[in-house]
């Protein structure tokens, strides 16, 4: 049985693309985006997108931003 995309990682070819996008962000934008997704439900590639958002925070700014929330209530 095929797997639906929505519940397949993201390819490398996927996250290239998106980490050249991501690239072209200023931090105040990419705290935008955080800030926008931060509550919402995401499906496996919205989350993998939202962690390459924080890890670019935090690679431009030197401060992390928080985990989802959804992933908070899980890693404790």
């Amino acid at each position: 049985m095929a797997t639906p995309k929505s519940q397949k990682k993201l390819t490398t070819r996927e996250k290239k693309i998106i980490s050249n996008k991501i690239e072209l962000l200023t931090v105040e934008r990419l705290a935008d985006i955080w800030k926008v997704n931060m509550n919402k439900k995401l499906d496996d590639n919205e989350f993998e997108q939202f962690e390459m958002v924080r890890k670019k925070y935090k690679e431009l700014s030197g401060k992390d931003l928080p985990k989802h929330k959804s992933k908070e209530s899980t890693s404790k």
